[in-house]
């Protein structure tokens, strides 16, 4: 009769296992109904009654559901007809799990029970799942710490264009074609744009190191030094021509181009440059042989840099072309 001693019944219940809802049964407990225990042991005093069990008199606390219970079988086929369903995210070694015990929160029922089409709340529920991974695993402009080549101190390098980042109508569109699918899948997210590696790390060991401090590139490629140059970026003293810092991708290479700036009111242009490697990585800005320049390095560019971009020798320009591919990390820093 000791309150700390009466373990409280359990109501049958729906779990999410192996893919599929199922029905937990109900745990009968040792909770004891004090006024029902009162009135049987009077009756069975009154009836001179010799022996007394408390089962067998019925007074203790039953669940109040349990697993014969019609409303809970109903709630369980709708779920399994509603949301079977597994969508198993990979990012590199990490995963993320959207199972039926989430999604079936997505659904709408009426007072029954029974599942009612409502796509609108769907594709909410859907909008904010989608939105919560973005936050989570895009890395476009986050910051990432390399070991500078120059100092061989860690260097911190942040904003940019280059990383993963999520495809939100894209992911939307096919989630919730998941989802009414009721698919057990493992993908990747639709990306609109993707790094080269998973990870804290995610530019890889193939990228290019541009100290815009001591105006230096280095070159790696799987993770061995491949190529070195001095170079000249742009004009530091100016801000509408300094180069600025950041992680950003190759966007293309191209042979032979003549370099403009937006034209002016009467169509021409302020310069016109011939350039034989093209090489640009966030917008008018890349790297290109500049063949009018004597001498590279040093603190040309604080004074006499370039509009943006990063000159090459021409020696060292060609080769560069040949060995660099598009997609290649661009880690542009000043220390």
């Amino acid at each position: 009769m000791q309150e700390e001693n009466m373990i409280p019944p359990k109501d049958a219940y729906i779990a999410f296992e192996n893919n599929s809802f199922v029905i937990k049964p109900e745990e009968a407990g040792s909770t004891l109904d004090k006024a029902l225990l009162t009135e049987k042991l009077l009756t069975s005093v009154k009836e001179s009654k010799n022996t007394f069990s408390a089962e067998e008199a019925g007074v203790y606390v039953l669940p109040a559901i349990t697993g014969e219970d019609e409303t809970l079988k109903h709630q369980q086929e709708v779920w399994n007809g509603c949301a079977a369903v597994t969508v198993t995210y990979t990012f590199g070694d990490k995963k993320e799990v959207l199972d039926g015990m989430t999604v079936k929160d997505w659904m709408t029922y009426d007072e029954n029970g029974n599942y009612v089409e409502n796509l609108g709340v769907l594709q909410q529920h859907i909008r904010d799942y989608v939105q919560t991974l973005g936050e989570k695993y895009n890395t476009i402009g986050t910051k990432r710490t390399l070991t500078s080549t120059y100092t061989g101190e860690p260097v911190t390098v942040s904003g940019g264009s280059y990383g993963y980042l999520i495809d939100i109508r894209g992911e939307r569109a096919q989630l919730l074609k998941d989802i009414q699918s009721h698919g057990n899948i493992e993908r990747e997210p639709i990306y609109a744009k993707k790094g080269k590696a998973y990870g804290e790390n995610d530019i890889g060991n193939t990228y290019v190191e541009l100290d815009l401090s001591a105006q230096h590139l280095w070159y790696y490629k799987d993770g061995a030094l491949c190529m070195e140059s001095d170079f000249v970026s742009g004009t530091y003293n100016d801000k509408s021509r300094r180069t600025p810092s950041g992680i950003y991708s190759l966007a293309y290479k191209q042979r032979n181009q003549v370099l403009r700036p937006a034209p002016n009111p009467d169509g021409t242009y302020d310069y016109e440059s011939p350039v034989s490697y093209w090489m640009p990585f966030n917008g008018g800005i890349g790297l290109h042989d500049a063949n009018w320049r004597g001498r590279f390095g040093g603190n040309i560019y604080r004074n006499s840099g370039s509009h943006g971009c990063i000159n090459l020798p021409v020696s060292f320009a060609g080769k560069f072309y040949e060995s660099i591919e598009a997609g290649c990390p661009i880690v542009c820093f000043y220390r």
